[in-house]
This record gives C-alpha cells, structure tokens and sequence, in this order.
C-alpha cells in the first residue's frame, strides 16, 4: 500500500538512507507525502505504452526525496 510504502521509506531515512521516489500525482498521494515531510517535485513522464512513438502521451508524477 502507499502508507507502507512511505513509512518505509521515512524508516530507511532515519536509519541515514537518501530516499528519491516517485508517484502518481493523486491528491491522496501528494498529501500522504508530504505529512511525511518528503519535498515533492511535479514532473512530466512520457509513457512507453503506445507502439507508435508519434501518439505517446506525458503523464503528471511527483518526484519525492527526504534527506537529498
């Protein structure tokens, strides 16, 4: 799940790990991430899922880090 995952990501983080992450831009998302303290970026990413490279679309993630 989202919680789990963000939990162990702040667990890694207090053990001295750099965590770099990223995720749907859904509001349940951004806000889980960021009650986590993580600094959140919006990127594009471009999908691979059409063969036709022509009619590839970009989709809206979050870049998340905590201690970077």
């Amino acid at each position: 799940s989202q919680v789990a995952l963000a939990e162990s990501c702040v667990a890694a983080h207090q053990r001295g790990a750099k965590v770099f992450i990223s995720n749907s831009t859904a509001p349940r998302v951004i806000e889980l991430y960021e009650r986590h303290g993580f600094t959140l970026h919006r990127v594009n990413a471009r999908r691979s899922i059409s063969s036709k490279g022509s009619t590839r679309e970009t989709a809206n993630d979050i870049v998340a880090s905590l201690g970077i």
